[in-house]
């Protein structure tokens, strides 16, 4: 067995301690929202010779450290590559190293952020990082895994209710007979045309009827038939900005009531 003697854990004012009625506990640290596991990651970025300052702001940074290298982690795919041994060998070099200097965990976490960076796949990356987290236990694997499933099921529920509003929108075109209507015409002419031609929303100001273009050149995209707006850009807003990304051309026609603005 072995005894270790860490240095102490301060405040601003001095050293922490029960007589004095400021301490830490666990308990105190959930209350206020924190990770225990967040106070872990703290810890480990100062050497234990020497007396660590604790602040809730200096918390706040870790936790902000700590989410984002979790990211970091979520973001590699336990699929991508085989594990290259003989470059997880060299990765973990620098762990050991550091903890052989007399227990330097800054540097050992240090080395987490020099495996994120290095030149292998993935899968390598994930085989390290385990092997680092069987000392550190600050739950990078588990964690990173969590937030990954978390990130999946948010992305296949955002594409289903894309998808939905997409179906409900195509179900709303073809229940528009202005849509309807200019839909038939431009299929039934096609064979005209041909692939390369299309539709040119002109006369007036197209842009004035942006909210009832929309649906239209949505389904003329669906259908793969080019869109093109003769305009003179008088408006822009978000229901113009959501017509010009279902727009293949627009046609600026810059008009001005005076030379002077013109030029």
């Amino acid at each position: 067995p072995h005894w270790l003697h860490v240095a102490h854990l301060n405040t601003a004012g001095g050293k922490m301690s029960k007589s004095k009625g400021e301490f830490l506990t666990v308990s105190l640290l959930e209350e206020k929202g924190y990770d225990p596991i967040v106070y872990r990651f703290f810890c480990l970025q100062s050497h234990y010779r020497k007396s660590l300052v604790f602040s809730w702001e200096n918390m706040d940074n870790a936790a902000v450290a700590y989410n984002k290298l979790i990211a970091r982690i979520a973001a590699l795919n336990p699929e991508a590559g085989e594990v290259d041994e003989t470059a997880a060998a060299t990765l973990k070099e620098g762990f050991v190293k550091a903890l052989d200097n007399d227990l330097n965990t800054s540097l050992a976490v240090t080395a987490i952020y020099d495996v994120l960076k290095a030149k292998v796949s993935d899968a390598t990356k994930l085989a390290v990082l385990a092997d680092f987290d069987t000392v550190l236990s600050v739950g990078l694997l588990d964690r990173a895994a969590t937030l990954r499933e978390k990130l999946a099921a948010e992305r296949a529920a955002a594409e289903a209710a894309k998808q939905a509003a997409a179906e409900a929108e195509r179900a709303a075109a073809a229940a528009d007979p202005f849509v309807a209507e200019i839909l038939a015409a431009v299929l039934r002419d096609r064979s005209f045309y041909g692939e390369h031609g299309g539709i040119t929303v002109s006369g007036g100001e197209p842009l004035m009827q942006a909210e009832a273009l929309l649906p239209l050149f949505r389904r003329l995209r669906e259908e793969g038939i080019h869109t093109a707006l003769d305009t003179s850009g008088c408006r822009l807003d978000d229901a113009v900005r959501a017509l010009l990304a279902e727009t293949d051309l627009v046609l600026l026609d810059y008009k001005y009531t005076n030379d002077q603005d013109y030029r």
